[in-house]
C-alpha cells in the first residue's frame, strides 16, 4: 500500500517513462538492503527490517516528487468533482479485476489456517511469491503497453502480444517444473522437499494469468469493453466461491484442492 503512495506508477506509466520505475525501485530497494546488511545484526533487531523499508520508501517517494514537480514542472490543480467521478468510474473496471484477485487469494489462506493449520498458510504463501514473481514480468509487460495500446487500438499489436506470452509463460511453467524440487530443497530444505510437485499444479497459473492479463486489460479495458471485463472477474470470482463452498462442505480442504480451485477459477 506505502509502495503505491511513494511510487505513483500510474503517472510514468501513463507518459510511457517505465524506465523510471525500475530505476526509482531499485534505488529504494537497494537503500534498504543495505541498511539491513550493516544494522540488523540479530532476531532482537527485527523491528528494523520494516523500518528500513519504508526508509527506502521514502527515498522512492523524494525521487518521485522531485522528478514529477521539478523536472517536469507538475503543477497541483483542483479537480471538480463530476470530472473526478469520471475517472474513478473510468477505472472501476482495473479496482473490480484487482478486488475480486485479493479476495481470492485471501480467500484460499483464510480456509488453510482455519481448516488446517499456519503451516500450511506459510507454503502456500511460499508457493504463491514463486509464481507471482514469475507472473510479474508479464504484468510489468502489460501495464507497459497499455497506454499505447488504448490510444491506438492496434488489434495486430495485442495479438502478437498475446502470442509471445503465451510462449514465455509455457516456456516459464516448463522450468519451473524443472527446478521445482531444487526451488524448494534452497529455500525449505529437505525436510520440505514432498512440496515440489505442487508447483506443477499451481504453476499451470503462470500461462493462464499471462493470457488473462492480454485479453482483460490490452484488448477488453483498452478497447473500451470494461463492463464485460468487470462481468467476466465477477463471474470468475463467484464459480470460485461456489467451488470453496463445495470443498468446505464435503470437507476436503487441502492445499491441492485449494489450488485446483484457484486454477479452475483463471480457467473461467
Amino acid at each position: 500500500m506505502l509502495q503505491e503512495l511513494f511510487l505513483p506508477i500510474w503517472y510514468f506509466q501513463g507518459l510511457e517513462k517505465m524506465k523510471f520505475i525500475t530505476i526509482i525501485d531499485a534505488i529504494s530497494r537497494l537503500a534498504s538492503f543495505a541498511l539491513i546488511i550493516f544494522f540488523v545484526g540479530s532476531p532482537d533487531d527485527y523491528l528494523l527490517v520494516p523500518i528500513f523499508r519504508l526508509v527506502g520508501l521514502i527515498i522512492a517517494g523524494m525521487i518521485s516528487m522531485y522528478l514529477i514537480f521539478i523536472k517536469d514542472e507538475i503543477k497541483v490543480i483542483y479537480i471538480k468533482s463530476k470530472k473526478l467521478f469520471s475517472y474513478l468510474r473510468d477505472g472501476f473496471t482495473f479496482f473490480v479485476s484487482r478486488f475480486f484477485n485479493v479476495v481470492n487469494e485471501r480467500t484460499n489462506s483464510l480456509l488453510l489456517g482455519t481448516c488446517i493449520g499456519m503451516d500450511s498458510v506459510a507454503y502456500y504463501d511460499f508457493l504463491n511469491k514463486v509464481i507471482s514473481a514469475i507472473n510479474l514480468i508479464f504484468g510489468t509487460l502489460v501495464k507497459v503497453l497499455y497506454p499505447s495500446i488504448a490510444i491506438s487500438k492496434d488489434k495486430a499489436k495485442v495479438k502478437k502480444i498475446l502470442y509471445f506470452n503465451l510462449v514465455v509463460s509455457l516456456l516459464a511453467y516448463v522450468v519451473l517444473c524443472v527446478f521445482s524440487k531444487s526451488i524448494v530443497l534452497i529455500m525449505l530444505g529437505n525436510n520440505l522437499l514432498e512440496l515440489y510437485p505442487l508447483f506443477y499444479c499451481f504453476g499451470l497459473s503462470i500461462p493462464l494469468v499471462a493470457i488473462g492479463w492480454t485479453l482483460g486489460d490490452l484488448l477488453l479495458a483498452a478497447f473500451n469493453y470494461s463492463k464485460k471485463y468487470s462481468v467476466s472477474s465477477i463471474i470468475a470470482t463467484i464459480s470460485y466461491l461456489v467451488i470453496i463452498c463445495n470443498l468446505f462442505f464435503f470437507n476436503i480442504i487441502t492445499l491441492y484442492s485449494l489450488i485446483i480451485a484457484l486454477i479452475a477459477r483463471l480457467i473461467i
